[in-house]
């Protein structure tokens, strides 16, 4: 039952008693409106010193249930009730979506991945301008927090770069890696934070954006580090940001953003492979 529902049969309810009320005070078996209560003072002999006990505990009751009706109008008027038929579980994109944070330098911001062991993955370039051993930020939207970290592992060659936590904090669940590469034509999901930032700098959301892979090839000298993925286009804030393949029910990165090519509806990304070889090194 709605709470509006539950409303209206308290109303009914504060009726019901008022008027028994009133028949129990003797004002007759129908009443056609409110009608003043009757007290000691306006009529002393009209009742003995037991009925006024009673009326008492029925004004209380009443007032109990109209002060509940009265409440829970006003309370789903202001804060709205959601409907338990509309709450499912999160999928697995958004449950490995909350390992996905907002990166943060003094030079730029770009998407990073908790793995977990207090270690992120991202693009290269978007830590390049660092100095050695210099701190920035990974942002977290859902807490609000932020975790002081520093390069640990980088390879430009194939633009991937691991991050370590300089602080302890309470962390989520990371991201695992799959345990193949890509394969061409499958499907696969990128998240980044780009479109927020383009539409406001203060907006973090994140974005879940994906097509199909449908090659191996592409920047002259990088062929054998990246793939290619049409139907899927990045923008300025995405790189570093994961792509990811569902096996059964859980997400796994698959692959690494670069960004886009020339802006196009084509994303670039590292392959796993590049990413694993870093974490051995």
């Amino acid at each position: 039952m709605s709470p509006k529902s539950d409303a209206v049969l308290l109303a009914l309810k504060v009726y019901s008693e008022y008027n028994k009320g009133m028949t129990e005070r003797g004002f007759g078996q129908t009443i056609a409106g409110p009608a003043p209560l009757r007290t000691a003072e306006s009529d002393p002999l009209s009742a003995p010193i037991h009925q006024f006990h009673l009326v008492g505990e029925l004004e209380r009751k009443i007032m109990r249930h109209l002060r509940s009706a009265i409440f829970l109008v006003i309370s789903t008027m202001l804060f709205p009730v959601a409907s338990l038929e509309a709450a499912s579980p999160p999928t697995a994109l958004e449950v490995a979506g909350k390992s996905v944070m907002l990166l943060i330098t003094p030079y730029s911001m770009g998407t990073g991945t908790y793995l977990g062991g207090g270690v992120w993955v991202s693009a290269h370039h978007c830590v390049d301008d660092l100095e050695k051993g210099e701190e920035f930020l990974m942002y977290n939207p859902d807490t609000g927090r932020s975790h002081l970290c520093k390069v640990w592992k980088s390879n430009a060659a194939s633009d991937v770069t691991l991050i370590v936590s300089a602080t302890k904090h309470v962390i989520p669940k990371g991201v695992k890696l799959a345990q193949r590469d890509v394969m061409v034509g499958e499907k696969v999901t990128n998240i980044g934070f780009g479109e927020g930032l383009h539409k406001d700098p203060m907006v973090v959301e994140r974005r879940y954006y994906g097509g199909k892979v449908t090659s191996f090839t592409g920047r002259v000298g990088y062929d054998k580090n990246f793939w290619y993925c049409h139907e899927s286009a990045a923008i300025s804030g995405d790189s570093g940001g994961p792509s990811l393949i569902v096996i059964d029910g859980e997400a796994y990165i698959i692959g690494t953003l670069w960004g886009s090519n020339s802006y196009s509806d084509i994303s670039v990304c590292s392959h796993l492979s590049e990413l694993r070889e870093l974490i051995r090194r």
